[in-house]
């Protein structure tokens, strides 16, 4: 049976992972792709503002991913 996770147990993506790489890994994403990309973490929040070309970005933005 798993144990409850208290806030000491809780873990960040950016505990693992410098900003500067998220950053540079998510517009890598949305420049080979083209498209808007958001690195979101375990609840859905994004981590980063979104990047992409801005008419997709604001989608983004508009849907609470900031």
């Amino acid at each position: 049976m798993n144990k409850p996770q208290t806030a000491s147990d809780t873990r960040r993506l950016t505990d693992l992972v410098d900003v500067e790489t998220l950053q540079a890994v998510q517009g890598a994403i949305a420049g080979i792709t083209g498209m808007a990309a958001v690195i979101c973490d375990d609840r859905g929040t994004g981590v980063l503002p979104p990047s992409g070309p801005p008419e997709l970005t604001a989608v983004l933005r508009a849907a609470g991913l900031q």
